[in-house]
């Protein structure tokens, strides 16, 4: 058997097996079917009464380890929450400000007492430095 003729074989090979489906879907609820292959990929639509049948199709490599993932977390058993450094950090900044912004009852009361008697204070002074 001549080098070429290998290459021939091989070259047969890798065709059909980029181009046989190896994945069939359908979705019950609309009636879609989605075929795959390696190097292409095809979605078929319902057909109505009087209307064309829908076709699409997708050229490019698609890898059968590959997942489809369409609603990762609707049927979850757990929930998962990722967090960013920048999330947590916006998170603690803004909840040091909302308990800077809340005064206690508590506090506002001395507050206010100090206040008052500062501005007794500078009053007293101004009224002695005008004497």
């Amino acid at each position: 058997m001549k080098f070429s003729n290998v290459l021939k074989v091989f070259g047969a090979a890798a065709l059909v097996a980029g181009l046989t489906p190896y994945r069939i879907t359908r979705d019950e609820e609309t009636g879609e079917k989605k075929y795959r292959a390696l190097l292409w990929e095809a979605t078929t639509g319902s057909q109505a009464e009087g209307e064309e049948k829908d076709l699409s199709v997708h050229l490019g490599f698609f890898s059968p380890t590959e997942k489809d993932d369409e609603e990762p977390h609707f049927f979850a058993d757990e929930l998962t929450v990722e967090y960013t450094k920048e999330e947590t950090e916006e998170a603690e900044a803004t909840e040091e400000a909302e308990q800077e912004a809340v005064v206690e009852p508590e506090e506002a009361e001395p507050a206010a007492a100090e206040a008052a008697a500062s501005e007794e204070i500078a009053e007293e002074t101004d009224q002695e430095t005008a004497e």
